[in-house]
């Protein structure tokens, strides 16, 4: 593995699979959570890279979370899954949106690269300027 960290968020265990799937084909490190509350318990440790999540989260919507994401972790690059853009009222939260349907895992694993290629996309702020 390469050590580049991409934590995949999506409710759906059929695309959540096969998109970590993709990402390790790729010789990338995929980190699956089940949702966004699962996220929230693992991203401190996983601190990954970029960060692929559906935007039509349940329990922890992606509007809830990509902000919380683009506050906590500025550096990480986030592709949001839909058939919109994710924007927060402080404006897009998400560095590009891709539809799940139809899905392409080659123009999907093509951004994920170019995220990593740009990381980190902002500075990280101190951990005091984020409390």
């Amino acid at each position: 593995m390469s050590g580049e960290r991409i934590m995949v968020v999506c409710e759906h265990p059929a695309l959540r699979d096969e998109i970590a799937q993709l990402i390790e084909d790729h010789g990338l490190e995929s980190f699956p959570a089940a949702d966004g509350i699962d996220a929230l318990r693992q991203i401190y440790h996983i601190r990954p890279q970029v960060i692929v999540s559906d935007a039509a989260l349940s329990q922890l919507s992606g509007f809830n979370f990509l902000p919380f994401v683009r506050r906590r972790f500025p550096s990480a690059g986030v592709i949001s899954l839909g058939n919109s853009e994710v924007v927060h009222h402080d404006g897009p939260v998400a560095d590009m949106t891709l539809p799940k349907d139809p899905w392409n895992p080659e123009r999907f694993i093509g951004h994920v690269q170019q995220l990593l290629a740009q990381w980190p996309l902002r500075s990280e702020m101190q951990e005091s300027d984020c409390a």
